[in-house]
């Protein structure tokens, strides 16, 4: 009955994320087709597909439902239907049924696990540590959002109440993963200001900026900031292997003894 992203309560409600130039509310019940594709253009917005997804009933809750902990979910304010509002969803068959009874829809299964450990959602903007979303999102929640201190549970619950995605995991593929040394700057870039500073690639040509403070690499991870920018920081592992390798050998041992005028040792035999 109601475009993507809105929620029917009797009428049409429009998510907090909407920024078209029609109502926040529309009585749509009645249109034809032809209708909801005039309202589409006018006030853009979209319907969702035909069998757009899979639901993904692995989540605690449906959409816009509240996870209360122990399989409990609270429905929205606004859901109006005649099924109970505080459920036990005990399994994942009770889910499907409670979906095709009550008038509830769970999040599409992703086609693969998210990472929950990035600071925002796929194509969401960072600034100052404000998660913004892209302007095509259409979820019930506000187009952006301070994620800073949630957890991996969290950020799970977040993705789940508000419709969106968080970056794939990535695979190693085999390649042993680096543990970048204590550094705070990439490989090649130069460490500029007082306290914490900056990081300066004066011959930088990568995709990212030539510029960044320490405490944003921090924020973002050093892993995640190489991956993106195509950079590179020192492995602890090949540092240590390195300092292994330079070490003296049997043959190699210093020698003690009174030295010349030059710096050596001088042979007591000799």
């Amino acid at each position: 009955m109601c475009p993507e992203g809105w929620v029917a309560a009797g009428v049409c409600q429009a998510p907090l994320s909407y920024g078209g130039p029609c109502a926040g509310t529309a009585s749509l019940g009645d249109f034809s087709e032809g209708m909801k594709r005039q309202f589409e253009e006018n006030c853009r917005v979209q319907w969702p597909c035909e069998a757009a997804c899979v639901s993904d009933y692995s989540l605690p809750c449906p959409q816009d439902w509240v996870d209360m902990g122990n399989g409990v979910c609270d429905a929205p304010a606004l859901y109006d239907n005649h099924c109970l509002k505080h459920v036990r969803m005990h399994s994942e068959e009770f889910k499907r049924s409670f979906a095709a009874e009550c008038g509830v829809h769970w999040s599409c299964l992703k086609s693969c696990a998210q990472d929950f450990g990035q600071p925002c959602p796929e194509d969401w903007g960072s600034f100052e540590g404000v998660c913004e979303a892209p302007s095509s999102y259409v979820g019930p929640c506000a187009p952006f959002a301070n994620l800073q201190d949630l957890t991996i549970q969290d950020k799970a619950q977040y993705a789940a109440l508000c419709q969106t995605n968080f970056p794939c995991q990535t695979l190693s593929l085999g390649k042993p993963e680096c543990e970048p040394t204590d550094d705070p700057c990439p490989k090649g870039w130069e460490q500029k200001g007082s306290s914490a500073g900056v990081c300066v690639g004066v011959q930088y040509q990568g995709p990212c900026r030539p510029l960044i403070d320490v405490a944003s690499i921090a924020l973002i991870g050093k892993r995640k900031f190489m991956e993106s920018c195509d950079l590179e920081w020192d492995c602890k592992a090949n540092l240590a292997a390195s300092m292994d390798s330079a070490a003296p050998g049997p043959m190699m041992m210093s020698r003690s003894g009174p030295v010349d005028f030059d710096g050596f040792v001088v042979d007591p035999s000799m």
